[in-house]
């Protein structure tokens, strides 16, 4: 797979379950979104979410993260931020809503290294069941 490879082709397999094909798909489009976001809502926080729920509507999941998770410093200070949790939903997206929440659980502990954190942590990930 290319990420120069046709759009309809990289939706079809992100939708397929494939997450190369759905970081393609973050990598090409999220500066843009991003921007776009920003423009609709003025604040940076709530463009951020709606990114993050437009790149999710893919896979009919919703995350939602607090600021211990995008606060959450690396050894070196360093903040997970937002960048880091669209790339870790770009791995993990495909996974079911328990599966993701414990993959960005495990994503920041390693960040962090195991330092406490002076925020709590809360992720909670809903997936729509189609039955």
């Amino acid at each position: 797979m290319s990420p120069h490879e046709d759009e309809a082709e990289l939706i079809r397999r992100a939708r397929a379950g494939e997450p190369e094909a759905f970081g393609f798909l973050v990598d090409r489009h999220l500066a843009r979104a991003f921007r776009a976001a920003l423009a609709l809502v003025g604040a940076r926080e709530p463009a951020l979410d709606l990114t993050q729920d437009a790149f999710l509507r893919v896979f009919e999941a919703r995350v939602l993260v607090s600021d211990g998770v995008i606060q959450a410093p690396s050894p070196d200070g360093e903040p997970f931020g937002w960048r880091r949790v669209l790339d870790a939903l770009a791995r993990h997206g495909l996974l079911g809503a328990e599966a993701l929440v414990a993959a960005l659980q495990g994503e920041v502990r390693a960040w962090t290294a195991g330092r406490p954190r002076g925020d709590d942590l809360v992720l909670v990930a809903l997936r729509r069941r189609v039955d």
